[in-house]
């Protein structure tokens, strides 16, 4: 079977329709998770939690392009720590299915080990992008079905120009872009997971536990960086994070971190392989 095919048919498996929806509707929720104001006793209020108050015509009547506010709240810090998780949902089950019941013999023999890892790593990672696109655009339509504003055409224009766009309908195109950026790498942890261990439950677990030890390590570099007055260093520390996908400040920039990206992709795909052909040389599948 040939490698694209491999693929094409491993997308349908981690895109099942119950794996699917559970994973769109976690990524919908951790958008909706982002503070979007703060009252006058400096309590902040989540996007959520908006939605269920009542008074929303006043809330909205007092901030300016409100709608542009909370697309730009969804990029919020639950949303990073918990979005590996959801985004390797199907492919956690399939995996471990595999392996559970042997399945994994026959599709070693009927393809080779390269061929099958390759085919699972990229069919991750176009899962990942896919759930993460769909819940991104589903939440762009709540945002302006429940929020209908006028918005001051002046403060409107230098939020798009921070954005590096002249229009919202652009703005709305280059984030949900980034958000299927976003998804595809966010992957990273989980395929990581799934290379060492079996266990379904270690495998949705370890990602977030992942994500988390490497946000901390680079916060800590950051700061000496920064304390250090090591421009440099910041900024390439800043360009190796995910978040950077959305928040680039140049094309380079983004650039850099897709690039990054795809080599930890690579790696995890050479490591995926390495493994596979050592379990087999003891043999574990065929």
């Amino acid at each position: 079977m040939s490698v694209f095919k491999a693929i094409k048919k491993e997308i349908k498996k981690n895109l099942h329709l119950p794996f699917f929806v559970v994973g769109i509707l976690g990524v919908l929720l951790l958008l909706m998770l982002g503070v979007v104001y703060t009252d006058d006793t400096g309590r902040q209020h989540i996007f959520l939690e908006f939605l269920f108050q009542s008074g929303k015509t006043e809330i909205i009547r007092n901030r300016a392009v409100f709608e542009v506010t909370v697309i730009f709240s969804a990029d919020n810090k639950w949303f990073y720590e918990f979005l590996p998780a959801f985004v390797i949902i199907g492919y956690m089950f399939v995996l471990s299915s595999e392996r559970e019941r042997g399945g994994l013999r026959f599709l070693v023999i009927r393809e080779n080990v390269f061929n099958y890892c390759v085919s699972k790593v990229l069919a991750l990672m176009l899962c990942g992008g896919i759930i993460v696109f769909f819940a991104a655009t589903i939440y762009i339509a709540i945002v302006f079905l429940t929020i209908s504003s006028t918005p001051d055409p002046v403060i409107l224009q230098a939020f798009l120009g921070a954005f590096g766009v002249s229009s919202v309908k652009a703005m709305i195109i280059k984030w949900l872009f980034s958000m299927f950026l976003l998804g595809c790498f966010s992957v990273i942890p989980g395929c990581l997971a799934g290379i060492f261990f079996n266990d379904r439950y270690m495998m949705i677990c370890l990602p977030v536990l992942i994500q988390y030890v490497y946000d901390q390590l680079l916060q800590k570099l950051e700061f000496g960086m920064f304390g250090k007055e090591n421009t440099r260093s910041y900024k390439i520390l800043r360009k190796i994070r995910l978040s950077n996908l959305l928040r680039a400040e140049d094309r380079k920039s983004l650039i850099f971190t897709v690039l990054f990206c795809f080599a930890l992709l690579f790696f995890c795909c050479m490591t995926f392989c390495f493994v596979m052909k050592e379990q087999r040389k003891r043999g574990m599948y065929v």
